[in-house]
């Protein structure tokens, strides 16, 4: 099928309860938003060229293109179904956020004004793990595609180039493999000399507080990033939002690829302050697992470079590195974890002190997490 110039989401699922549907070999271009003071449906005034509110179906060898928002958007229901199903006693305890993935295969998104593939809101979230196969996304304004509130999610194969954030990431234990992330591809170059100089991030991963698992990076080869000029482009930038000091979920790289010319020090920043929040970020640690991505080629730990998280390593080797991470190379690091029974940070009329036998610190907080080596 194709279909040009909609109005509206346009290939979809719409109440919830459509399962074990195909959507194969469509194309979807120039999708249009609905007017508000217009709106029929959910959500089309924010509409996606393919919506899916459970996403138990078929999704492969689909083509979104052009849409003023974006191309796949998984609003899954998490309250029950919508419409006319709503109130059907059968559907009364019918969760469509947590149903199991059909299959999404050999998708392609491109040049939409927002994000090309979202998962979020209210996010996805099946009790099994899923997978996206050799998705591909270039062009799109905003994200290649953005994941949150979501989990149990692998993305496998693809290519995703020349969007202002390849991969945006607000959760945990997600798997990243066998990517090919492009910051400014070659034809971009060739086309558009003068405007190809944008900042640009392959990966933005954020931190959660918490015991889940963290990220893994596994088999991604980066290019195009800041080739001929300081563009500011990132392979990949690990942040955080809130002030708490508990972050048991540590991201894990490895197998991490470049082409020719590629400077070190562009493939990985962690991020000082967001610029969202004013505090500074506390707590950051990520294993590369080869000394595939760090500074010195060994393997080793990167580390936001605070007293909170240093002042307990001992024998490191670590090297300060051009944003607010340090890396410590052939260590093997371990979060400990001390906290307070029956306090809370949300207080901050008591003093947490620590010592070694040696060396005594201070800190005014109920929990806070240190590395050892």
């Amino acid at each position: 099928n194709v279909a040009y110039n909609t109005t509206g989401h346009c290939y979809m699922n719409e109440n919830g309860v459509e399962e074990d549907i195909q959507f194969i070999g469509n194309l979807g271009a120039l999708t249009k938003r609905q007017p508000e003071e217009r709106l029929i449906g959910e959500s089309d005034h924010r509409a996606y060229t393919f919506w899916f509110t459970n996403a138990n179906v078929r999704i492969e060898g689909n083509v979104a293109a052009g849409a003023n928002l974006g191309g796949y958007w998984f609003e899954t229901f998490e309250r029950g179904p919508h419409g006319p199903y709503a109130s059907w006693p059968e559907y009364s305890d019918f969760n469509p956020k947590i149903r199991p993935l059909g299959s999404f295969k050999d998708n392609v998104v491109h040049s939409v004004g927002e994000r090309g593939i979202r998962m979020y809101d209210p996010g996805y979230a099946p009790e099994e793990e899923f997978t996206f196969y050799n998705t591909r996304a270039y062009k799109n304004n905003d994200h290649g595609i953005f994941i949150h509130g979501t989990k149990n999610m692998v993305m496998d194969g693809g290519v995703f180039a020349d969007n202002k954030v390849n991969i945006r990431n607000f959760n945990d234990r997600t798997i990243f493999r066998n990517l090919e992330l492009i910051g400014t591809s070659d034809l971009v170059r060739e086309r558009d000399p003068p405007n190809y100089c944008r900042d640009s991030t392959g990966i933005q991963q954020r931190i959660n507080p918490g015991w889940n698992q963290g990220a893994i990076l596994d088999n991604i080869t980066f290019s195009g990033l800041n080739k001929g000029y300081d563009c500011g482009q990132t392979g990949i930038t690990f942040y955080h939002l809130t002030n708490v000091k508990l972050f048991q979920g540590n991201p894990y790289i490895s197998n991490i690829k470049t082409e020719t010319g590629t400077d070190r020090k562009d493939l990985l920043r962690i991020e000082c302050r967001w610029s969202e929040y004013p505090y500074k970020m506390k707590n950051i640690i990520v294993e590369d697992h080869d000394g595939t991505i760090g500074l010195t080629g060994s393997p080793g730990f990167y580390i936001i470079n605070d007293t909170t998280a240093l002042g307990w390593i001992q024998d490191a080797s670590c090297t300060l590195d051009h944003s607010c991470g340090v890396y410590c190379e052939n260590v093997c690091l371990r979060n400990v974890q001390v906290q307070t029974p029956g306090c809370s940070d949300s207080c901050y009329n008591h003093t947490m002190v620590i010592s070694n036998g040696v060396d005594t610190v201070s800190y005014e907080v109920c929990s806070i997490n240190f590395y050892v080596t």
